[in-house]
Formats: C-alpha cells, structure tokens, sequence
C-alpha cells in the first residue's frame, strides 16, 4: 500500500506463486508442487489451486501470477522444471494448465493476471538455466507434438501472459541465441504462429544463461527488439533502462515499439482493476489467506498424489507387527523439512523408532531388531556430483548398504520422483512429488494408517501396471504384486511383443469365447496354475478341457479373486469355442470386466464390443476413471464407436484396444484422439505404464 501510495500510476506487482502463495509468502497455506497435482488423477485439483492462488494473490496485493509452469518434463535429469511441471505427456500437461487457468479466471472479485511458462518449453534440458544456458535440440516436429502442445492450450484458454525461457533452440532460431532475444521464436512463434497477443515477460534477466553472454543494457534492447513486453528482475536495473533510452535515442529501438509494450501493461492494469482501486484491504488478509477448508483441500491432494511405484515384497502398508525403523535423509545438516514427516509416523506408529540422518554422516547404525527400514528422502530437484546422484553425501551408499545388508526397505522420494532410476535394487518405493510440509504427512500416511481412519487403504493411491501385449491382450500387476492377465493371445498374435514372456500370472480374465481372446488359456494354465474367470459357458468349456481353478459367472456378477474385485459386464459380441475337429461350441454371451482397486477407482476393460446405451448405466454403477475400448472396426466398434462410448461412460481416460493386428482392424489411436477430449493412452506393446 504504501508503494501504491507514491506510484502516480498504479503499480502491476507480480509475484511467482506456482504453489499459491506458500511458493514465496510464509504463512500461508502449503499446497504441494504441480506434478502431485497431477498425479490426483483430477484435474478439478488444478482448478482449484489457480481459484486460491487467485484469492491468496489480491489479497497480499499482487495482481500478476507467474504460474502456472507449461513445461513437459520428459527428461528425468531436467535440474530445475522436474516436479514443477504437470508430468511428461504433453496433453496431461495441456488440461492441468487449461483447469489452472480456469479456476484463476472464475472469480470475478480476485481478477489476476495468468502466466504460462516458459516459452518454447524447458522440459527437456539438463541444464538449470540459472546457471547456464540450455540447449533444446530436436526437430520442429518434435516441437509440435511435445513442447508447444501446453502453450496452445493455455493460449485457446485465454492466457494473459507468457514467460520466455534462456533457452536456445536451433529448430527455431539457428543462430542459438536465448529464446528470450530471438525474433523469429518471440515475434515469429509466439506472435505470429501461435497468435499470443497478450503480455510477453522475460523470465529472470538475472539468471546466467542470459546475463552470462550479455550486460544489462543490450540484453533489455535484444529482447525488446524480440518482441517482449515486461523486463522482469534485469542485472542491473539503472543500467537496462539506460540501454532502452539510448537504443532509442539511436534509432535501434523506435518509439512506437515501446509504445506498443506501454500500452498492453497498461491496458493489464486495466484489466486488474488498478483503475478502479490499488490498495490492499488490510482488515481482509487474514481471512483470505487463511480461507475455510483451504489447508484441508492442500492435504487431501497431497494425500491423494502419493503414489505406489513398486511393492513387490508387499511390505505396504506396514503390518502392526512388522520390526521397523524410520531413518529421515535430512536435505541438509540443521535442515528441518522432515519434521512434520517424522511428527506424523510418531502418531501412526508411535512404537516404531526414527533417526534424522544427515549427508555428513559416513554410516548408520540400524536400530537393533530392525529388519524393515523406512528411508525417507527429501529428495529435491538436481543432482548432486558427477554421477548425478539423486541424493547427496553418503546418502546412497547408505541405502545400498541398507539393501546389501538384507533390510526390507521401504523408499520414499519426499520429492522427485525419478529417485528410483539410481536405486533399481530397491524393491518397495513410492513418492510425494513435492518436499512441502503437507506432503510429507501424506508420505507418513501411506506407510502406516491409523486403525481409526476408516479407509481401506488410507490415503495412499494404488497404483495399477498395465502393460499392452498387443491386439486385446493386457497383463496387470496390482501392488500386491499379482498378476492379472485379461485375454491372453500369445501364439498367432502379431502384435505380441518378440521376446516377451511371463514370470508370474496369478489370474486370467476371459471376456468371451474366441480365440483371439482364450487361445493362451492352456499355456499360461499349465505353467502357473491361476484362476480363470470366465462366463459361465467359457468356463465350463475351459474345465471340461482339463484347466483348472475355473470360475464361472455371468453379467452383472461380482467376485473377488485374491486381492482383486471384479465385476462381469455387459457386451455386444459374438462369443463361441472350436473343438479340435473343427466344430464350434455356444460360448454364451460376451462380457467386459470393471475392475475395482482398493483406492476406490475403478478400470472398465470392454472387451470386444460395439458401443451400446447401457454404457451409461456403467458409468452410474461403477464411475470407472479409465476405460479401455476396442476400436479396430470390422469386429468391433470403430473410433467413432468409441468416441461415443467415452461420452457416455465418461472415464478420465482411455487405452485403445483391438485395432492394428490385422489388416481389417483400421481404426487408430489418433483417430479416436481427435473426436474425444479427455486423454488418450496409446500403449507400446510390452511396454509398462502406471496408472
């Protein structure tokens, strides 16, 4: 206010709030960082924060908001974007920023400013461009369909601002300056292009990977020249605008070009509000900041994010009576971040001991009578050393030696989630996504839960591994280690991946009776011995063929096999056996499975069909967050078919299924893409995705 006061024009204060106010304002509430957003699952959570940071914003007096980060973090040694991003699928990235935007946008009372950032995209450097200067080498098509997806989107969602990144991209520019100075990637591109009209802002001039080639002066006139609007944070303040001045004195600069950057952060300010009112209402802060169900909402989508990666020991959650300890890889010496992690183990599992480690410590002696260790990382962004370690000091013998030794060990990355690729010896391990206060608790959570929690698997989000073996083929670990393979087509199938073979197979999901669908049944049978579900003719055929563990059922059933529920479905397709001397057996009706994980989301596998109305009754019966659809066409429902069918099941996402393997089976993933909006999962055979 009192900046306000000696300002003849009303000052646009921006502040950079990727996770609301708590990202630079203590005291506020602590919302975790972007990719554990992402990893709830929902997109309302993003929404949700841009409304907040928007309340938090005016409330504190800032009018502009550096936020949200645009980047596709798909290099898992990216120093400096990492968990600041929505992920590394670039339209996963693209619905988070367009639900951000939204959110900021729906309250007329709190109107701010939204950035995206930072252009053309920094998602895939090695190199923290605060201390040097990024390149990003691929080609423009590469361009199109990762990096520029997010900035589209933000831009068709009616983004005010667009930050510029210190990075050099010869696609665009060939002549490897800065993104941020480079005409053809700001006027050409952005402008252009991409038809962006609104405020154009450097990121930091501060930062080395500009200040380190150029002074304060000529790199405020290259970027101007550019075509920038703002000159955020320059080296050398007085020093930049001297430069501005003299460009222009000299013609290098023209009037009317930094008239044009005058009148757009005028006309901002305008849109603000800053004409009708700059001052701060002090008597209001408080409530703003400090808004009802706002901390509860921060910790329900930290809780919500944490996720499972690998349970292959089945030590999660931790048993009553298991003989652990808890080491805390502290980030530094004196360092307090993993106080609230060991603060919330101590009320889940008071019994249980707990060490703070330090990176100076040469070793660690293990409590006595401890076999499980639960190791804690704050794990932050970057490496650290030569090998680039994700973890400093003695940290990484010490877990290596913790595995050497025989301990079960529990990982937990309080942070980036890439930990794991230096540790793949390592056999239990979920993450946060962020080392914020809130998210720890939720890591504590997800170790052990209260008895009086009242939920079936805590806070923790179960984590699903498909993997796509070709034309309706999938294999399914759950994390308790099981496996679910549904269809099993292995010999004759042309899409099954060379190489490929199982380790363990503890059910089989049959949708209906041809071969296509059932030919793997005996192999699979014979070697692991699992349950086979089937309708109630498929099954009866299956034992009278010498398999064993058969259950029959029928649509609208339900059964639990293992850890797993299962729930037969509907279907319209045919469904028939053929005995060895050519003759064919009635294999009742066609099904599909939805099957129900213990976090409460539930997958609806289709199975061959073509689209039907009583999807929607699916939809109302299980809410099924994914849905996997046939959309080959010729034996099933093309992707127009399928398109349909997402509308009326209304999954988050979906996997394509039954198109490729045969020349008659045209429809492709793209295809389907095109006609829906929610996200599109197109899956490599043999290739594992978690969900």
């Amino acid at each position: 206010n009192r900046m306000q006061k000696l300002a003849k024009v009303p000052l646009l204060i921006g502040g950079d709030f990727e996770r609301g106010a708590s990202m630079r304002v203590s005291g506020t509430v602590k919302y975790p960082h972007q990719m554990a957003f992402a990893a709830t699952g929902s997109v309302e959570y993003s929404r949700y924060l841009g409304l907040a940071t928007a309340r938090e914003s005016r409330a504190l007096g800032v009018h502009w908001v550096y936020a949200p980060d645009a980047d596709v973090n798909n290099n898992p040694e990216n120093p400096i974007i990492n968990i600041r991003s929505y992920g590394e699928d670039p339209s996963l990235v693209a619905q988070h920023v367009r639900a951000y935007i939204e959110g900021a946008k729906s309250d007329p009372a709190n109107p701010v400013l939204v950035t995206l950032k930072h252009f053309p995209g920094h998602g895939d450097t090695a190199t923290d461009s605060h201390y040097g200067m990024p390149k990003l080498e691929v080609d423009r098509g590469r361009l199109d369909k990762i990096e520029l997806v997010p900035f589209r989107a933000g831009i068709a969602a009616g983004v005010d601002s667009i930050m510029t990144a210190h990075i050099a991209v010869p696609a665009l520019d060939p002549t490897g300056v800065p993104s941020t100075i480079s005409k053809p990637i700001i006027t050409g591109l952005l402008r252009g292009e991409l038809g962006f009209q609104g405020l154009i802002t450097t990121d930091a001039m501060d930062m080395a990977g500009l200040a380190a080639q150029y002074s304060a002066g000529e790199a405020a006139v290259r970027a101007l020249e550019a075509g920038v609007d703002v000159l955020l944070i320059p080296s050398n303040p007085e020093a930049a605008i001297n430069g501005v001045m003299a460009a222009i004195r000299s013609g290098r600069l023209t009037q009317a070009r930094v008239d044009a950057s005058v009148r757009k952060v005028l006309a901002a300010k305008v849109k603000v509000g800053l004409h009708k009112s700059r001052f701060v209402k002090t008597d209001e802060l408080a409530d703003a900041l400090d808004a009802e169900g706002a901390a509860e909402k921060a910790q329900e989508i930290a809780s919500k994010a944490v996720t499972l990666i690998r349970n292959k020991a089945g030590l999660l959650p931790l048993a009553k009576d298991a003989t652990a300890c808890v080491l805390l890889l502290a980030e530094r010496k004196g360092n307090s971040n993993g106080q609230a992690f060991l603060d919330e183990m101590a009320v889940r599992a008071p019994k249980i001991p707990t060490l703070l480690v330090d990176p100076q410590m040469p070793a660690v002696q293990v409590p006595t009578g401890c076999e499980t260790v639960v190791v804690g990382a704050y794990a932050q962004l970057g490496g650290y050393g030569s090998d680039n370690a994700a973890l400093p000091g003695q940290y990484p013998a010490i877990v290596k030696d913790l595995v050497k030794a025989g301990k079960q060990l529990i990982l937990i990355s309080l942070g980036n989630p890439y930990l794991i690729r230096a540790f793949p010896e390592v056999t239990t391990y979920f993450t946060t996504y962020s080392p914020a206060p809130t998210r720890s608790g939720g890591g504590a959570g997800a170790v052990r839960h209260r008895p009086d929690d009242g939920s079936k698997s805590g806070n923790r989000r179960i984590v699903l591994q498909i993997t796509w073996l070709g034309h309706s083929t999938f294999s399914l670990t759950l994390d308790s280690g099981e496996v679910v393979v549904i269809d099993p087509f292995i010999a004759g199938n042309p899409s099954f991946p060379e190489g490929y073979d199982f380790s363990r197979v503890d059910i089989i999901l049959a949708t209906h009776g041809h071969g296509d669908h059932i030919s793997g049944i005996p192999e699979l049978a014979s070697r692991f011995s699992p349950n086979v579900v089937a309708n109630y003719e498929v099954a009866t055929w299956l034992a009278a063929q010498g398999i064993k563990n058969t259950i029959g059922m029928n649509i609208g059933g339900s059964v639990t096999v293992g850890s797993l529920k299962v729930t037969m479905t509907p279907a319209v397709h045919s469904s028939m056996m053929e005995e060895p001397d050519g003759t064919t057996v009635y294999g009742g009706l066609a099904g599909g499975y939805v099957l129900h994980l213990a976090d409460g989301r539930n997958a609806y596998f289709a199975g061959d069909t073509d689209v039907f109305g009583d999807m929607a009754l699916i939809r109302e019966l299980h809410a099924p967050q994914l849905a996997v659809l046939p959309i080959g066409d010729f034996y099933t429902m093309s992707p127009r078919g399928a398109a349909i069918a997402t509308r009326l099941l209304q999954p988050h996402e979906v996997i394509p299924s039954h198109y490729g393997t045969f020349p008659v089976l045209t429809g492709t993933p793209e295809e389907l893409q095109a006609l829906v909006s929610c996200k599109v999962l197109t899956l490599r055979p043999g290739v594992p995705v978690t969900w």
